[in-house]
């Protein structure tokens, strides 16, 4: 089962501190928001943002630099980051002259590492690319943590519920949550394509691909 992970977004109106930053996609429920936690963007902001074309226009690249040398918008949002790495992916594929219909999986291990499994000769010079190509590797990684802090600011959300009800789990619950952001933390992400399409999800440690919110239990 391959698991999509809902989207972070960086705009306005912010999350506030009392709900998690993101909406898991099984379960829980959407964060909600107030006046004070909106985020207020001045007219020169909008000015800076409008002004100049982007070296990410230029060269189809959304984490190069833009032109006047500041840096590009943070990608946050999980599916964009795969839309990015599917594109570039497939672009690399022909490059290298393989059917980019051909199945390929790509394992981001959590320090920056990418495996990549595919039946083709060139294989070995297609992982090199995706540890190498900005584009990509950015893609690929950018959604990877995504995918592990999605299942942390689910566990968040559920021990913040669980404190609110009963004050006096407070500390198991937030030993709980720790334990379960370190798990997170340390579990590779597997990204597959197939039929044409990317798709990713948190893999166990004994190699089994887990929901979101899979799983997650705040003790009693």
């Amino acid at each position: 089962m391959i698991n999509p992970v809902s989207a972070y977004t960086t705009t306005a109106p912010l999350p506030s501190t009392r709900a998690t930053a993101a909406t898991p996609t099984s379960g829980g429920t959407t964060p909600t928001t107030d006046s004070s936690d909106r985020l207020t963007i001045s007219s020169e902001g909008y000015r800076r943002a409008a002004a100049g074309t982007t070296a990410a226009e230029q060269t189809g690249n959304p984490f190069a630099a833009r032109a006047d040398g500041s840096l590009p918008p943070l990608i946050t949002d999980y599916n964009q980051l795969v839309g990015i790495a599917e594109s570039r992916l497939k672009e690399l594929m022909g490059q290298l002259g393989i059917n980019p219909d051909t199945p390929a999986t790509l394992t981001e291990d959590g320090s920056g590492n990418i495996a990549v499994a595919i039946d083709h000769p060139r294989a070995k010079e297609l992982e090199e690319l995706a540890n190498n190509d900005q584009v990509l590797r950015n893609g690929v990684i950018g959604a990877a943590t995504m995918a592990r802090v999605s299942r942390i600011a689910a566990a968040q959300q559920m021990a913040g519920q669980a404190i609110d009800a009963n004050p006096e789990s407070a500390d198991r619950c937030i030993d709980w949550l720790m334990k379960v952001s370190r798990q997170a933390t340390n579990m590779d992400v597997r990204f597959q394509l197939a039929d044409g399409k990317l798709s990713g999800s948190l893999i166990t440690a004994d190699g089994r691909p887990l929901g979101i919110t899979e799983g997650l239990s705040v003790p009693s």
